[in-house]
């Protein structure tokens, strides 16, 4: 056999080697985006569970929760509600124990305030959050939601005032609300997709007993993103030049 026939074989063998890594690779990444989100690598996630410094009267850590005390570092605090302006600052924080059947650390806040961190779903076909969440007694009601807006925070562990602003409550999309004094999984909830600024707030609001200060909880927030086919198209052409070159 000829040095130019075995020459133009090989090249040949490369190629096809090059085609089949390229479509196993891709493959492979589609089926991740196929697969439970709770498998993915989440873009958000905090559990609390991190907290351990001296907790107050009830068991209540009254602070923005910053590492290390959280796992994540972007948390704000707002007020939503109320007749009168407070420091949201010192309506929330971390309670050492979530108590009826959570004993770990929880999210917590006062009645019209509420804990805000900001995520990313640019580049994603969707994103989903998911989070467990209950209220003290009957005299509030637990509220999460989303707004599309750029952050009206100065930075992680900043304050502001929504009431009556582009961020009051009313402008946001309500992803779950209810009263319950017993822990609730919500589920996975969709998040809008391709945004570069997603808000996403937990507070807790006034029901009829308004005017009773009580607390909300939250706990195991994850937002887990779908890469979109673009980046997937992507990771095919990466593997398919780096066999080239090899």
């Amino acid at each position: 056999m000829s040095t130019s026939h075995n020459a133009s074989h090989n090249a040949l063998g490369r190629r096809l080697a090059a085609l089949i890594t390229a479509t196993t690779v891709s493959l492979f990444v589609f089926g991740l985006t196929l697969s439970s989100p709770a498998e993915a690598v989440p873009a958000f996630s905090e559990t609390f569970d991190q907290a351990t410094a001296p907790f107050g009267p009830g068991g209540f850590q009254i602070e923005i929760p910053v590492p290390p005390e959280a796992d994540e570092a972007g948390w704000n605090a707002a007020q939503f509600s109320g007749v009168a302006a407070v420091d949201p600052a010192t309506q929330i924080g971390i309670q050492a124990l979530g108590a009826n059947g959570n004993d770990t650390p929880v999210g917590a806040f006062i009645t019209g305030s509420g804990l805000v961190f900001e995520v990313s779903t640019l580049g994603f076909n969707a994103a989903t959050i998911s989070f467990d969440w209950r209220t003290v007694g009957l005299s509030n009601e637990f509220r999460a939601g989303y707004l599309v807006a750029p952050s009206p925070f100065s930075g992680p562990n900043d304050t502001a005032d929504f009431r009556g602003s582009a961020y009051d409550w009313s402008n946001w999309t309500e992803l779950t609300s209810g009263t319950t004094n017993f822990w609730n999984a919500s589920g996975e909830l969709s998040l809008p997709a391709g945004e570069a600024n997603v808000l996403v707030a937990f507070w807790a609001g006034e029901t009829s007993a308004e005017g009773l200060l009580n607390k909300a909880k939250v706990d195991n927030v994850r937002v887990v993103p779908e890469p979109g086919t673009a980046l997937l198209l992507g990771l095919g052409l990466v593997a398919l030049g780096s066999r080239k070159r090899g």
